[in-house]
């Protein structure tokens, strides 16, 4: 009886620290968060190419949306970036692509990175600059992804 005591108190103690482990979610499931927000920085990069980079942040930014650039003032506000953008020389392209993105367990914030390019206007001659980015994403009201703040970092090299 002492050894059936001890070998069901063992046992009731693994079932119990088996129920309490964090509950995790599999790296990827269909209609995973991450691969959601990861292809919807990926459509804001094509159509940052396609349409201009203007376009492309008027289209992906709201009131609250800050950008933040390693070399120019602080913009905040969908128009606003909208029309800071509208600066930048005719025929010039910002392209980047998206390599990781993560979401909050909330499923209403999340972020990506990546590496970012500014190709110059034919004609200009100038070299390309490059560097990373870190976009901050948050949920509108109507379930789709919004810029939160948009950092981007100069490469030296």
């Amino acid at each position: 009886m002492n050894v059936r005591f001890w070998v069901l108190c063992l046992a009731m103690v693994v079932v119990g620290c088996a129920n309490n482990q964090p509950k995790r979610r599999p790296l990827v499931t269909v209609g995973d968060p991450e691969l959601q927000l990861l292809q919807t920085d990926r459509d804001f990069s094509r159509l940052a190419q396609e349409a201009g980079a203007s376009s492309a942040f008027a289209r992906y930014s709201d009131a609250a949306s800050v950008r933040i650039t390693s070399s120019g003032p602080l913009v905040q506000g969908g128009e606003q970036i909208r029309q800071a953008l509208q600066q930048m020389p005719a025929g010039s392209i910002l392209a980047w692509i998206p390599r990781e993105a993560h979401v909050a367990l909330s499923g209403d914030l999340g972020w990506t990175w990546g590496d970012f390019e500014f190709r110059p206007a034919p004609g200009d001659m100038s070299a390309p600059s490059h560097g990373r980015y870190l976009t901050v994403w948050h949920r509108s009201g109507d379930g789709s992804w919004r810029i939160s703040a948009d950092i981007g970092n100069e490469a030296t090299q």
